[in-house]
């Protein structure tokens, strides 16, 4: 039986014994992006004064650390963030 070209590769790399990975990337403009926050709406990129405004008065500051050493500090981390629930992405 003849072997596809997908079955010859697949045994190229298997019996290779090198580790593998995948990746890919695309890049497009930021135009072409279109990113919502909740509270915020429609946020164009790059993102203007105005905007930065609007986003910081919907987010909350940044804390560092892991579990019960999860700290707020300025000094440290002088940030804000906002959660993935409140933004959606589209294009």
């Amino acid at each position: 039986m003849a072997q596809t070209a997908r079955d010859r590769l697949t045994r190229l790399l298997t019996d290779s014994g090198a580790a593998t990975s995948d990746s890919a990337t695309v890049q497009i403009t930021a135009t072409a992006l279109q990113l919502g926050v909740d509270g915020v709406g429609e946020v164009r990129l790059p993102a203007r004064p105005a905007d930065v405004k609007k986003l910081v008065a919907v987010a909350r500051p940044a804390h560092f650390g892991k579990g019960e050493q999860t700290l707020h500090d300025p000094s440290v981390r002088d940030t804000w963030e906002i959660t993935p629930e409140q933004v959606s992405l589209g294009g």
